[in-house]
């Protein structure tokens, strides 16, 4: 409600309520299952975190793929990809390297937007937000 006017949703789930998270992660499962069902090539690899996700998928075969992807559900949700750039692929807050020896590491990943600042566990924030831990990230 805002100036006495009401809105109306029509599509999608409320934030923050308590049913959308399970009901967009079993969204999300649904479509994986459908998206590997009939797909030519389905990644070898898939890994989902809510609604960012991670896979592994021959480069000749990423278009085809993310076309399929793509026009399964197009009004709901819509795949993007990054490419792994000398040898480094984000996710998440983890930076993924590719070793010589193909081997894979891992280091915290910051964006350039990150600013360091955290909120004070003591400040009248609610609990959820304030989180106590002892660990130091060193800058890149």
């Amino acid at each position: 409600m805002f100036e006495e006017d009401l809105d109306l949703q029509t599509d999608g789930l409320t934030m923050g309520s308590l049913i959308s998270p399970p009901v967009s992660a079993s969204f999300m499962e649904s479509l994986k299952r459908e998206a590997f069902l009939t797909a030519l090539k389905p990644p070898r690899i898939w890994n989902r975190y809510v609604d960012d996700t991670v896979c592994v998928i021959q480069r000749k075969d990423l278009a085809s793929c993310l076309t399929h992807f793509n026009n399964l559900r197009k009004e709901v949700v819509k795949f993007t990809y990054e490419e792994v750039t000398n040898d480094h692929l984000a996710f998440l807050d983890i930076l993924v390297k590719r070793k010589p020896d193909l081997s894979l590491d891992t280091t915290v990943y910051r964006k350039k937007t990150h600013t360091d600042h955290y909120l004070n566990f003591d400040s009248h924030h609610p609990d959820q937000q304030n989180v106590q831990c002892s660990i130091t990230v060193p800058k890149s």
